[in-house]
């Protein structure tokens, strides 16, 4: 995947001062990078870049001890790359007030199963958060590739095969989650009042 500076000059462009600041710059590639210091001199932030998310008026002094889990986890092997969509989800939560960060692993090349040196990054937030940045990429991110890879299954069906297609059978298993999820949460609010 090549890296499209254009789309990371508009998502840096979209950050708050403090979202700029949360940024983790040890994760980035030299373009990412380039892009984040170029808009960090356009808004003349007077302070060096941190490698530490700032502070918070909502800071827990227990979220730094939080066990941190993944959300979210992309791999590349040149010439594709995918920190780009690190960098996507990590603004997306950082803008839902998330704390996040994209920890990136080298993966030296093997005969198995990767036979090229390659890259994995791995989105986490803490534990407590977990399902809500989950759910929260799932709706800003994964379902727009999802409705994409659909949009290209119905291209590929015939008339009359995408006239039988059982649309609401095929989601049935995601209504049935949306109901139980409302359910639980409607039970814990009332065995708190």
């Amino acid at each position: 995947m090549k890296i499209d500076r254009e789309e990371l000059r508009r998502h840096y462009a979209r950050l708050s001062d403090d979202g700029l600041r949360a940024v983790e710059l040890e994760g980035l590639v030299p373009e990412a990078r380039e892009c984040f210091e170029a808009e960090w001199k356009a808004r003349g932030l007077d302070e060096e870049p941190s490698f530490e998310p700032p502070e918070t008026e909502e800071h827990d002094e227990n979220s730094e001890d939080e066990e941190r889990v993944a959300v979210c986890v992309y791999h590349s092997a040149p010439p594709q790359d995918s920190s780009t969509l690190a960098v996507e989800a990590v603004g997306i939560l950082t803008d839902a007030g998330i704390p996040c960060e994209v920890e990136t692993k080298f993966l030296p090349a093997s005969e198995e199963p990767a036979p090229r040196d390659s890259y994995e990054h791995t989105v986490v937030v803490p534990v407590s958060r977990a399902l809500e940045a989950e759910a929260i990429l799932e709706s800003e991110m994964h379902n727009q590739e999802i409705e994409e890879k659909w949009r290209a299954h119905f291209a590929t069906l015939s008339d009359r095969d995408l006239r039988r297609f059982d649309v609401e059978g095929l989601f049935a298993g995601l209504l049935d989650r949306i109901s139980r999820v409302k359910r639980a949460y409607k039970e814990e609010i009332s065995r708190r009042s």
